[in-house]
């Protein structure tokens, strides 16, 4: 058996710092090699609700097995009611996924500030299951109210700038909001890419899902998929080959379908389906309510997989000999 092993590991150091809300301290660690909060499972999606309709029931399965999740939100959904509205819609969905009982504004989870190259991402880890995480980034999305660039436009342009949302500074007369950033911070291509890879090194997932990067042609009669979508992706699968070269590590990708998952058949079994519309429908939704406009689009009976699972990976090669494939981090490895 001729087996060869391809892209030789580079030794990297992530330096890192975590701004602690309660002290109002910053803690400078570095870490080589070793996550500082390691987490074996990472979901990076463009906005609240992606995870729960096109990830899960992979998700919860990971969650239910009681291994570690942490999702990461690149943008705040800064076109519909509120950021923070959105945010504790998703930490209901998640404490119902982890079996957690229900406190009064999401007091069951506890928060705080992290600080990667001096832009500030906020961490939500749920006390009962700390193996239970949400980061949350706040940059803007398809359609900002503030004139900020969208994330498309950060992907295509290396010049283009964009700023980050403050939860709850549109819901300033609500005593039940309480935000944790407390500024704004400004992105350009590269900056990006060097906060998911550096927030990717902090915890450190040997497996990363994300979004579609190639959406199916909507002139083939599927519908055409949200071009945050694509961009986080194509974000999240770049700043993978950087967290990568920087740790030794090369994480297992998984892709998913989006929006077109509505023109295949549905696919999920009862059980599965029951568990994404019990986090969408009963938990997301009431604190945002123009997902509803998502309920009929069928997306809670299906999930999809962006390249198909095959058992192609051995084989012969021109003279005969038995060759193994294998494709991490979005390459092949043979």
């Amino acid at each position: 058996m001729h087996i060869t092993m391809r892209k030789a590991r580079r030794v990297c150091v992530w330096t890192i710092a975590v701004a602690v809300m309660a002290s109002s301290t910053t803690v400078a660690t570095t870490a080589a090699h070793a996550a500082v909060s390691p987490c074996e499972a990472m979901q990076v999606v463009a906005h609240e609700d992606d995870d729960l309709l096109f990830m899960n029931p992979d998700i919860y399965n990971q969650i239910n097995a009681g291994k570690c999740s942490v999702t990461v939100f690149v943008t705040d959904g800064r076109g519909e009611p509120t950021i923070r509205n959105r945010q504790r819609g998703i930490q209901d969905a998640y404490r119902l996924m982890a079996n957690v009982s229900d406190l009064n504004n999401q007091d069951e989870w506890t928060g705080r500030l992290l600080t990667f190259g001096g832009k500030q991402v906020e961490e939500y880890v749920l006390r009962d299951r700390p193996n239970v995480k949400l980061v949350f980034m706040n940059l803007a999305d398809n359609a900002p109210a503030s004139g900020d660039v969208s994330i498309r436009s950060l992907w295509e342009s290396g010049t283009a700038v964009t700023t980050t949302g403050i939860p709850c500074q549109d819901e300033s007369g609500s005593s039940s909001c309480q935000s944790l950033v407390q500024q704004r911070f400004t992105y350009n291509h590269d900056g990006l890419l060097q906060t998911l890879a550096a927030v990717m090194g902090y915890y450190g997932p040997t497996t990363i899902r994300l979004q579609d990067t190639v959406p199916a042609d909507p002139n083939r009669g599927y519908i055409e998929d949200h071009q945050d979508h694509v961009a986080t992706a194509k974000f999240a699968e770049a700043a993978t080959r950087r967290y990568g070269d920087a740790s030794g590590t090369r994480a297992n990708l998984v892709y998913y379908r989006d929006y077109n998952i509505q023109n295949v058949p549905e696919n999920l079994v009862s059980w599965a389906r029951d568990v994404k519309r019990n986090a969408f429908l009963n938990q997301y939704m009431p604190l945002n309510p123009p997902a509803q406009a998502y309920v009929n689009s069928g997306w809670t009976e299906r999930m999809y997989y962006r390249w198909a699972r095959g058992t192609s990976w051995v084989g012969r090669n021109a003279d005969g000999r038995i060759q193994v494939f294998a494709v991490r981090d979005g390459e092949v490895f043979t």
